[in-house]
């Protein structure tokens, strides 16, 4: 399977020719990736894709999904992907991926935070954007 191409643009979320709308369903996103591999249910329910490198977010079922991320590294979490997401996210007009470099966050919108500088983040609509650098893109989540 070639690596998917995600677009993000006004609360719209493009994967595999589908669109959601953010917040979405948890079963919508099932319908179109599959089942999960993996759910770890804590205080929020965190329900995990491991060949597609994305984890999401739910505070509890069937509510509304909180967040969505994509991780570009493998991470030593139990929720974390065994895979990392090797597509690329279209955000503000700019393709960003693994090899992406922080100007590459920048021309997209993003803004280095003051205090934690191996973040970038966004505020759109009433959604958090957050992009981890450290020597590359580690994360990219969109969060409400």
């Amino acid at each position: 399977m070639e690596p998917d191409r995600i677009v993000f643009k006004d609360r719209q979320l493009i994967l595999r020719g589908k669109t959601l709308l953010f917040p979405f369903r948890l079963a919508e996103l099932v319908a179109i990736l599959g089942p999960c591999d993996r759910q770890w249910k804590r205080e929020n329910i965190l329900s995990t894709w491991d060949q597609a490198g994305i984890v999401v977010y739910e505070e509890f079922p069937n509510a509304p999904v909180i967040s969505l991320s994509l991780s570009f590294q493998a991470k030593d979490h139990p929720f974390s992907p065994t895979c990392p997401f090797s597509g690329t996210i279209r955000f503000g007009g700019v393709e960003l991926s693994a090899q992406s470099i922080c100007e590459d966050l920048i021309a997209a919108g993003l803004q280095q935070d003051g205090l934690l500088p191996f973040l970038y983040i966004a505020d759109i609509d009433e959604l958090e954007i957050i992009a981890e650098y450290r020597d590359g893109l580690t994360d990219f989540s969109i969060n409400k």
